[in-house]
């Protein structure tokens, strides 16, 4: 059993930090005292709270859920995991969406569901700018 040693990290009123356990647990920390937490706060004063929030839902997400997804790319008969993912139903509320069978509809399908002004040929050229001949000149006037 690996010797445990307290680290003390000084942190300051409204600061957040988000930990991860070496059994795997995210937890998240905020700076903020018992008047702190019990007084109204602002709108920017919680921004970075959102932020930390935000992460370690995506840090815990990714801890349980690395696992079981490696699971099924090793088992899968495939290893294509969006495959299995779009055929297995028991992922959660997350929804999966792919093309399946759907038709992907070609440029010229494209054109023509466009309005009449959309449709109208462009000059490609239009919005390149051309550059050749302002190269070419300072060239000639370096040699």
């Amino acid at each position: 059993m690996k010797k445990k040693t307290t680290v003390n990290y000084p942190v300051e009123l409204g600061d957040a930090i988000i930990l991860i356990k070496e059994d795997g647990r995210v937890e998240l920390c905020f700076g903020e005292d018992d008047k702190g937490l019990k007084s109204p706060m602002v709108w920017p004063d919680q921004e970075n709270y959102k932020t930390a929030v935000q992460f370690a839902l995506m840090l815990d997400s990714y801890i349980k859920n690395g696992d079981a997804l490696d699971e099924i790319i090793i088992t899968s008969p495939t290893g294509n995991l969006p495959n299995d993912l779009l055929q297995d139903t028991s992922i959660g509320s997350v929804e999966i969406s792919g093309f399946g069978n759907a038709t992907i509809t070609g440029v010229d399908e494209v054109v023509e569901s466009l309005p009449e002004e959309e449709r109208e040929e462009k000059d490609s050229k239009s919005n390149i700018l051309d550059l050749t001949k302002k190269l070419k000149s300072k060239d000639d006037n370096e040699n």
